[in-house]
Parts: structure tokens; sequence; C-alpha cells
């Protein structure tokens, strides 16, 4: 088996343009989503054409998930890295109908919101662990048509100050519910517990390392190896509270809420923290997995995450 590791994608410069989404939105606005989606099949062969490094790691990923279905016996999904890119622009603009408001619950898949409301009635707090597949604003959407439950995300912002001030400027309520955890300190610690302690909703993801995150761990996806953040799961082990796998993704049926309680039976104490650790981010891990495999194109880490070590 190769070995590979995640570049950290802290290191990567964020491509956000506010003018070019204020753009979209124009388009979305005066010509309707129909219109823009056809937009996007340009917007998206242009950086097709153009973003080198986008198109290069979409392959890469491509590759090894054809390989990996190969191994398995599972008939990959046809994919090509244009149509990856373009699956990426459509979630783009999904993003901006969340952010403008245009979502309802006719959006969403029924029987997804009343399983979600099953976990609220329990009236106990949780953390969710997502991924960049598919599309983690739907989330947000849930949260603005129920507001009883109370939504906060964990963001890493160091590099992502274009893509904030985006959201800002289409959602200026949205700081309200994002704790920044560039240093994740006592007092960011302290705030999570309280909030828990409260009832209220926890969300991070588990894919991505962080810049200057020392403290990695090694996994398999895809049949690969890769390297993983220690903090998101860690932030489990020490809240000691119930954590999910949480992915929000569109499908043919709407917008899909998928989760699934992944909460290690260890017990939670020094000896077994490592432990603990480890099993919860493998449940992480099969539970993406099979996503991907259920729909590779909703896939979305355009960097350097499958590059081979040296």
């Amino acid at each position: 088996m190769k070995k590979l590791f995640s570049q950290k994608w802290a290191q990567v410069d964020e491509k956000g343009s506010l003018f070019l989404m204020k753009l979209i939105s124009w388009g979305y606005d005066v010509l309707g989503d129909r219109f823009a989606r056809y937009i996007l099949n340009f917007i998206s062969f242009y950086y097709y054409l153009f973003a080198f490094n986008a198109k290069k790691s979409s392959r890469q990923f491509i590759k090894i998930y054809q390989a990996y279905c190969q191994q398995k016996g599972i008939t990959p999904r046809e994919l090509t890295s244009y149509q990856h890119i373009l699956s990426f622009a459509h979630m783009v603009l999904d993003k901006l109908a969340i952010w403008k408001g245009r979502i309802t619950e006719k959006d969403f898949n029924p029987g997804d919101i009343a399983a979600l409301h099953s976990i609220y009635n329990a009236n106990q707090g949780a953390l969710f662990i997502s991924s960049h597949y598919g599309n983690i604003e739907i989330a947000r959407a849930q949260g603005r048509l129920n507001s009883k439950i109370i939504y906060n995300a964990l963001i890493y912002t160091q590099n992502s100050q274009k893509i904030f001030n985006i959201l800002k400027h289409f959602s200026p309520d949205i700081e309200k519910s994002i704790i920044p955890i560039d240093k994740l300190g006592p007092e960011v610690g302290s705030l999570l517990f309280n909030k828990i302690e409260n009832g209220e909703w926890i969300f991070c993801t588990g894919d991505r390392i962080t810049a200057g995150s020392d403290k990695t761990m090694s996994a398999e996806l895809l049949g690969e190896t890769i390297q993983l953040p220690q903090g998101p799961f860690l932030i489990s082990y020490l809240l000691k509270t119930p954590v999910y796998s949480f992915h929000c993704y569109n499908s043919k049926q709407g917008y899909r809420i998928q989760f699934r309680e992944i909460t290690p039976q260890i017990e939670r104490s020094r000896k077994n923290r490592m432990k603990y650790i480890e099993e919860l981010a493998a449940n992480y891990l099969q539970d993406l997995e099979t996503l991907i495999f259920q729909d590779p194109s909703q896939w979305f880490n355009f960097y350097n995450y499958w590059e081979q070590c040296e």
C-alpha cells in the first residue's frame, strides 16, 4: 500500500472573491436559479482549463477512488475532473441560496429532519464531526428553520478571511454561531463545555489538518494512509458528550442530512485516550467512505490531500 499524507490545508491560500460572489448573486437574483446554473458550465470550464492544482488534485482523487472500487469489486461511478469541478460550482451556488434564505423546509428530506429532531428531543448537547464532503451550510439553513436548536460551528479562520468576509456580507448574523479555533486553549475548552451543558450542538470538520498542528494521527481512507487532525476527536474525548458523524449533501430527493452516532464504547480514561480517538476516527471515516462510494463528485478537497510522501 502506498503511504500518502494530507498537505496542511491551512497552508493553501483561499481563492474566495467577494466581487465574483456578488456578481453570481446578482445573476441569481435577476436571471433565476436555472440560468445561473447554466452559466456555471462556462465558469467551471474556465477553472478546468486554468486551475491546474485543483485539476491535478481532482484527477488524483478520482484515480484513488477508482482503484479502491476495483479492489473492493465495486463498479465505480463515472467521473471526470470537469464534472468534479462543476459539482463544486453547483455546491457554491447552493451555499449562496442558503445565505440568501432561499431554502425552505420542503427542500429537505422529511425523514432526515424527523431523525435530527429526535436528537434534539433528547435534550442534551452533542458534537457533530463533518467533512468537506457535500455542503455543511445545509445544516445552517436547517438551524434557521428550527430556531430552538442552537448550532455552534468551530471554524479555523487563519487563511479563510476572504471566505469569512463573504459569509458576513451575505449572512451578517453568522458570527453569532461561529467559534474561532485558531488557538484552542483553556478558554475555548471552557466555552465548549458550557455550551454542551446547556444542550447546544457543536459542529466541526475532521478531515483537514490546520496550520502549525503537530497533533496528527494516521488513518485509512479509500485504502490509502492519510493524516488527520487529532483536535476534533480529542474534543469529543474531553467533553464526554455523544458524538455523531454528520454530512449534508444534495441529491435527486432534495437536500439530505446524514448522521450516525459514532461514540466509541470505550471508557474515557487517560490510558485509553489514543484508543478512543483512533476508534472514533475510524468510525467517522467509515461513514465518509460510504458517502464517497455513493457520489464521489461531492468530495471537495481540491488540494494535495493525497500527495505521496517522499
